[in-house]
This record gives C-alpha cells, structure tokens and sequence, in this order.
C-alpha cells in the first residue's frame, strides 16, 4: 500500500487541481510498482514558510530510515 505525502509552501494550493494531481501521482506510482490503484492512498499538505523546517525536514528529510531520494539544492 503505497503513500504519497506531498508538503509545499503554502500559496500554490489556491490553484492547485487535487483531484488532477492525484491521479496523476496515482498513475505514475501504480505503473512503478505495479500496485492497483485503490492501494495508492495520498496526502496534500500545504505548510507555512515559517513552519517549514519543523513539519517537513524534521519530520520526514531528517529522520533516520527515511530514504531520500532527490534532496533539494537550495
């Protein structure tokens, strides 16, 4: 059961399409890993400049066992 957890900086969510995102993280997760997708569950998270650094590195790019795999280049 795969889950997509995507956080961004508040603002693009105004004109964001969720329905069209999803199916397309959905598509491209189920071709991947060859799951059908009603295991394929997501989450979209719109997080605060300033409260980046707690909700998103801390809580996901800095814990051990997680495996990043693109990390940004600020």
């Amino acid at each position: 059961m795969p889950h997509i957890n995507l956080s961004f900086h508040q603002g693009p969510e105004e004109t964001l399409d969720p329905e069209a995102l999803s199916q397309a993280l959905t598509e491209i997760v189920t071709k991947k890993l060859g799951v059908e997708s009603q295991y394929v569950s997501i989450t979209i998270q719109p997080v605060a400049k300033e409260d980046w650094c707690v909700l998103v590195i801390d809580k996901y790019i800095n814990q051990s066992g997680y495996q990043v795999v693109k990390p940004v280049t600020y």
